[in-house]
């Protein structure tokens, strides 16, 4: 890595810590510099705003989501689409509950406006249609019906997502789920998996 490479990740990893310590990203070039122990104009040069820095965790967040769920996809079958949607699930929830901070920050940037070149928005439309894709293998391989809509299930896939999210944003927080000692990733992935048995049930294949 080059020198102003190593600057830049000290930097976002100085703001990565701080916000995972306060919910806050830090405000200024200032206080960003003091975190990182470089100087203002290092900061300056690799982040123009506020914004810039944001930026620059979302991309960071989604790139370390990427490569968690990448390790899910080759750890399982890659003939079973349900098992490979499965491992999908545990390697979110896990990096969901152990980067909630940068997790708040990615679905709080999906719920604005997004531009058609920026991470957040080229992540939600890969992230869409993989899903889609391991749908049509499920009814390639005859699990799932051919007349099965997949817009419905990628309206529920959708939701579900957005669910999980805010459960691990909200936390114990959740009037909804303050009674239930279970963590959260069990809960999550155990939702997931039910879904997808309640999914090929409701729409079965001709598979044998």
């Amino acid at each position: 890595m080059s020198p102003q490479g190593n600057v830049y990740q000290k930097l976002i990893s100085a703001a990565q810590e701080e916000l995972g310590k306060t919910g806050v990203i830090p405000g200024s070039a200032k206080e960003l510099s003091h975190l990182a122990g470089l100087s203002e104009q290092d900061v300056q040069d690799n982040f123009g705003s506020v914004q810039d820095l944001r930026d620059g965790l979302i991309y960071q967040g989604i790139t370390m989501l990427n490569d968690r769920l990448r390790e899910g996809l080759v750890e399982s079958d890659p003939n079973d689409p349900i098992a490979q949607l499965n491992s999908m699930a545990v390697s979110y929830a896990n990096w969901a509950y152990e980067n909630t901070a940068l997790l708040t920050l990615i679905t709080h940037g999906m719920a604005q406006p997004m531009q058609e070149d920026s991470t957040l928005y080229r992540f939600n439309i890969s992230m869409r249609d993989l899903l889609r894709r391991k749908l049509q293998h499920m009814q390639s391989l005859g699990i799932l019906s051919q007349d099965a809509d997949l817009n419905v299930l990628m309206v529920a896939l959708h939701c579900m997502i957005k669910g999980a999210n805010t459960m691990f944003i909200v936390g114990p927080g959740d009037r909804w789920f303050q009674d239930d000692s279970h963590d959260v990733r069990a809960t999550v992935t155990s939702m997931f998996a039910q879904f997808l048995q309640w999914m090929v049930l409701a729409n079965p294949g001709n598979a044998e």
